[in-house]
């Protein structure tokens, strides 16, 4: 017998949050800002390895909770009370002030400051996985309604085959 996991909706956006934060801390796998590189060819070519599996890893984990997040408010998996939570998060003035001082300190660290620039890309990556999360929560389900093609009277004329 298999036991099925439902994780709630806040879990699934916890989950999607812990993804980016994976994909945005494989930037400093590679360099780390504050000691001077030292990398063997071997060694080198382990940490780029590992950079990219987290790097894929976290953002497969942040896109697939993301899209069964949205799934789930589309089928209306749980209560409308509990999205409604985690919508009035994603609307709040807080979300939005972090979006835009993430946007900042991408510029900041990623171009005024180049010695940074893992840093930047980390927060680059950070604020793609808030977005894509706040975006999946917004979407509210559509009433199942007829398609508006279908109650439409045929098209009728009496200048047909004249020029």
């Amino acid at each position: 017998m298999r036991r099925s996991f439902q994780p709630s909706a806040a879990q699934l956006a916890a989950l999607s949050v812990l993804g980016g934060v994976i994909a945005a801390g494989s930037f400093f796998v590679l360099s780390n800002p504050w000691i001077a590189p030292h990398h063997t060819p071997l060694h080198f070519t382990a940490l780029v390895i590992l950079q990219l599996f987290l790097l894929i890893a976290g953002g497969l984990i942040a896109f697939r909770a993301a899209t069964s997040l949205e799934s789930g408010i589309a089928n209306e998996r749980w209560p409308e009370a509990e999205v409604d939570s985690l919508r009035k998060i994603s609307r709040s003035s807080l979300a939005n002030i972090i979006s835009f001082a993430l946007i900042i300190g991408f510029v900041l660290l990623a171009i005024v400051f180049s010695r940074f620039r893992p840093a930047g890309w980390s927060l680059y990556v950070l604020l793609l996985t808030l977005n894509f999360l706040r975006s999946q929560l917004r979407r509210k389900p559509g009433t199942a309604s007829e398609s508006k093609w279908a109650n439409l009277s045929p098209i009728r004329s009496e200048h047909w085959g004249q020029p």
